[in-house]
């Protein structure tokens, strides 16, 4: 079994208009392979007329992992099934049908290991 390096982390973001915002978790430590065991996303002050939509992007493509449409105000959304970020690749969390000075939360856990094994973590 790889040995495990476990993070944690927080995007927040205060809308600015009526358009969708993007919240986003993008690794920078090269040669690393991430598992997102975790993410849950939050619209903490409005009532969702949209959606919120969590991807992984990079390499010219987005790989959708899950829609939660029409949002409830101060309701935690969770993905609680294991994927992975490999280098280059970018988890995003896109919220649509967003209002002025709405407060969007995105929280995310997992862990990663070295891309080339033997490599200490």
């Amino acid at each position: 079994m790889p040995h495990r390096n476990y993070f944690r982390g927080r995007r927040t973001k205060v809308s600015a208009a009526a358009a969708p915002e993007i919240l986003s978790f993008e690794p920078r430590e090269p040669d690393r392979t991430y598992h997102i065991t975790r993410v849950a996303v939050e619209n903490e002050t409005s009532i969702g007329t949209g959606d919120i939509r969590l991807a992984v992007t990079g390499h010219g493509w987005v790989h959708p992992l899950r829609q939660f449409s029409a949002p409830a105000p101060d309701v935690v959304y969770v993905e609680d099934r294991e994927f992975l970020l490999l280098e280059g690749e970018t988890l995003e969390a896109r919220f649509s049908g967003t209002t002025a000075s709405d407060v969007l939360q995105m929280y995310f856990e997992g862990w990663w290991e070295p891309t080339t094994p033997g490599e200490p973590g």
